[in-house]
């Protein structure tokens, strides 16, 4: 499989006619790590694979605008089938409290196996490694390093000499 970045959205605070809020598909080594899933991210998403193929997803912070779609991939993976383990959901403190605010007649612990940021993980064929931007809320910027790839991320991010260390020599940001 190719390795391949596919920008689900871009538009910040709300999705733009026709556009989508951030959201990124991280498809490298045959997993595929979803980065944000901000408003109608989703559709963008499920035009590119089947929730069920989603192997880990990393929502930097609670605002919608980088989590709101969350609460619809928790919604397909827990009604639409074809899925019997739980996803690993990397995020901050927050988030799962924002997004279960939303839809909570869904519990997203039955869907999702949420994991803290910051923290090093291995996820797949990557070592993630998140540490805290500046932002009004906990914000996680994260560093994945895998085989011949790397790639760090951030959502909305004040500046800050940690964002320098996350993105040194890495091959995209």
């Amino acid at each position: 499989m190719c390795n391949s970045l596919t920008v689900l959205g871009t538009c910040g605070a709300w999705p733009e006619a026709g556009r989508a809020a951030s959201g990124f598909l991280l498809e490298a080594y045959g997993f595929r790590l979803v980065l944000d899933l901000g408003y109608a991210t989703l559709p963008r998403l499920l035009a590119r694979c089947t929730a069920s193929e989603v192997d880990a997803v990393v929502i930097t912070h609670e605002h919608p605008d980088h989590c709101a779609d969350l609460s619809a991939l928790c919604r397909v993976l827990l009604y639409g089938g074809g899925r019997r383990d739980r996803v690993p959901l990397y995020c901050p403190t927050g988030v799962l409290g924002r997004v279960q605010a939303m839809e909570p007649t869904e519990d997203l612990h039955e869907v999702f196996e949420p994991r803290p940021l910051p923290g090093l993980y291995q996820v797949g064929p990557f070592l993630l490694n998140g540490r805290l931007l500046p932002h009004h809320v906990p914000h996680a910027g994260v560093r994945l390093t895998g085989p011949n790839l790397s790639v760090a991320y951030s959502g909305d991010a004040g500046p800050d000499h940690v964002l320098g260390e996350l993105a040194t020599g890495t091959d995209l940001l």
